[in-house]
């Protein structure tokens, strides 16, 4: 979100980014300092009630993974089959985001998974989330704190798969060049990692009482009466 300033007035330009405190590039620093970090700004769910494990998974062994990735990610039917093969032969259940074309897909026994699923309720359910890294899911995954397993495409989603891998609360894997032992091998080292699990935990506690969310409201309440004043 940005402010602009208008021509010939004295009012400053702000701005506001969204990315947690703990993640942020502070070796990039200093920033402009008219640009604000939002530390939270997450989605509410689609609907109101909590979600339950499917009952075909209820009696199934391992740990819940959720797996998205996103609605362009998932259109390319070919790494979505490879990466379904792959995660079949994990010990594991799966909630899969099967997208757009996801009639296009069969599951494993150790899955289930819609064409949509209703994704801020399902990641506050789980252990481990598996996603392309857009900043939505990738902050809501954090605010909830859970570890992830990055599979970028483009775009910002290179960046965060990164950020995890350099802050150590997950792991980034090329949709191009996927070795399934990898993979397989990555899960289970984010739930033997107990330091990892705690350092997720962390950040998800900062998120949730940040009050940077707060401030910027005020922020531009405050730039709203100072741009009456001079009208």
């Amino acid at each position: 979100m940005n402010l602009e300033k208008p021509i010939n007035d004295s009012l400053q330009t702000i701005g506001f980014y969204h990315y947690p405190a703990d993640l942020d590039y502070i070796e990039c620093e200093p920033k402009d300092p008219n640009w604000h970090r939002v530390d939270a700004w997450v989605r509410q769910p689609d609907f109101d009630t909590e979600f339950v494990i499917p009952e075909k998974l209820q009696d199934k062994p391992g740990k819940v993974i959720y797996f998205s990735l996103g609605s362009l990610g998932s259109a390319d039917l070919v790494i979505m089959k490879k990466l379904i093969a792959i995660l079949a032969k994990s010990p594991h259940k799966f909630i899969i985001s099967k997208g757009p074309r996801g009639d296009a897909l069969e599951l494993a026994d150790n899955m289930w998974g819609e064409n949509y699923v209703n994704q801020i309720a399902v990641v506050r359910g789980v252990d481990l989330v598996i996603t392309h890294g857009g900043n939505n899911t990738f902050t809501e995954t954090l605010y909830y704190g859970k570890p992830m397993i990055v599979i970028p495409y483009f775009y910002d989603q290179f960046d965060n798969a990164q950020r995890v891998v350099d802050k150590k609360v997950g792991f980034r894997i090329n949709p191009y060049e996927l070795d399934e032992d990898y993979l397989l091998s990555c899960i289970e080292k984010i739930f033997e990692d107990k330091e990892m699990q705690d350092r997720v935990k962390a950040i998800s506690h900062n998120m949730r009482n940040s009050n940077s969310f707060s401030q910027a409201i005020k922020m531009i309440e405050r730039r709203i009466e100072q741009s009456k004043s001079k009208s």
